[in-house]
């Protein structure tokens, strides 16, 4: 008797099949084929540690003794091809806060899709999943075809940066509050380019990394500015370069 772990399987898969035969069997000599080939002898199981979708077939094992002579038995075994997965651009992408992500697949070889998290809640079922996400997560990509267990999974993530908060108003007037021009999270964006113009266009203020260590103060030259209206251009420099639109406005001075 011919045994197979299974007869319909994925392709990778490990398959291991056992021949049985009686204990009073005198001098068995073991020969495997597949669709007739010779695969081995001389050993009671045959095991393929990853099957591929040209090694489905017939698979027979015959067993010949030096009393009852031969006998033989066979199984056929399917190979299914495993599903493929292209997820169309970036794998890991970053978002600000509050924004929507798309994220557009292909399945080959699949039947179904599924986005779920790590720990398995299905977050959706469709090709182009999109979303807002409340925080930097991984996602898997999972597609099977109509075995359950035959299925192909890919990481995507998305990193969700918050937004710099830019005030438009400041008064660097010495009683300690608001002294400077404080630009909240542009921490985050270290190689961030800030300009500030006065409304003729002449620059005052300029730095191209670490803003949040050298916030504008109001000065020009050392010298205070007079109030009134000025203009920035703000170039994050992310490594996103979806976040590296421009941000520009007015910001006052007040004392």
């Amino acid at each position: 008797k011919l045994v197979v772990t299974e007869t319909k399987v994925c392709e990778g898969a490990k398959v291991e099949l056992e021949a049985y035969y009686n204990l009073g069997t005198v001098n068995p000599k073991i020969e495997w084929k597949r669709n007739g080939v010779v695969l081995g002898e001389g050993t009671q199981t045959y095991a393929l540690d990853a099957i591929q979708k040209g090694q489905a077939g017939k698979y027979q094992v015959q067993i010949t003794d030096d009393v009852c002579g031969l006998d033989a038995d066979e199984v056929e075994i399917e190979v299914l091809a495993k599903p493929t997965i292209v997820v169309g651009g970036d794998h890991n992408k970053t978002v600000l806060e509050e924004e929507s992500v798309t994220f557009e697949t292909v399945v080959v070889n699949g039947t179904d899709i599924r986005w779920q998290t790590t720990s398995g809640d299905v977050l959706s079922i469709e090709s182009s999943y999109t979303f807002v996400p409340t925080e930097s997560t991984i996602y898997n990509v999972v597609a099977w075809n109509e075995e359950e267990n035959c299925n192909t999974s890919v990481p995507a993530s998305v990193l969700v940066v918050e937004r710099v908060k830019i005030p438009n108003v400041f008064t660097p007037n010495g009683d300690g509050a608001h002294e400077v021009w404080e630009i909240e999270s542009i921490e985050d964006y270290p190689n961030a380019r800030v300009q500030i113009f006065t409304k003729w266009g002449q620059k005052v203020y300029e730095t191209f990394a670490n803003y949040a260590e050298n916030p504008w103060d109001g000065k020009y030259n050392g010298k205070e500015t007079p109030v009134g209206v000025y203009y920035y251009i703000i170039e994050l420099n992310s490594e996103a370069s979806e976040l590296n639109v421009p941000l520009k406005g007015e910001v006052h001075i007040i004392k």
